[in-house]
C-alpha cells in the first residue's frame, strides 16, 4: 500500500477543513520562483553569462514579491477566520444569556 492516498478534495477545501494552515498558492509559487532564480543566478555568475544572472535576478526579485503577496493573503484569511470565530462565540455567548433570562 502506497504512504499516500490521493485524494478528490480540492485545494479550497483542504485548506477551509479545521486544524490545517496551509500557505497561500502564490507563496509556494513564489519560492519555486525564487530558488529557479537563485540558480539561474549562480549559473550566469558561474560561466560568465551576464544576462543569464540578470535573468536569474529578475526571477528571483519576482518570486520574493508573489511570496509576499502570498504572506499578505495568509494574513488577511486569517483575520478573517479570526473576526468569524470571536463574532460565532459572541453569538453563542448572547444565547446562552438570552436562555437565562427566559427561564
Amino acid at each position: 500500500m502506497p504512504p499516500f492516498r490521493k485524494t478528490s478534495m480540492s485545494t479550497e477545501q483542504l485548506t477551509q477543513k479545521k486544524g490545517f494552515d496551509f500557505m497561500d498558492k502564490e507563496r509556494i509559487k513564489g519560492k519555486v520562483e525564487d530558488v529557479a532564480g537563485h540558480v539561474e543566478r549562480k549559473v550566469g555568475e558561474l560561466t560568465g553569462n551576464e544576462k543569464l544572472e540578470a535573468e536569474g535576478l529578475a526571477k528571483q526579485a519576482e518570486g520574493k514579491a508573489r511570496n509576499v503577496v502570498g504572506k499578505v493573503k495568509d494574513s488577511v484569511r486569517e483575520a478573517a477566520d479570526k473576526l468569524k470565530e470571536t463574532k460565532a462565540e459572541n453569538e453563542e455567548d448572547r444565547t446562552i444569556e438570552r436562555d437565562k433570562d427566559v427561564a
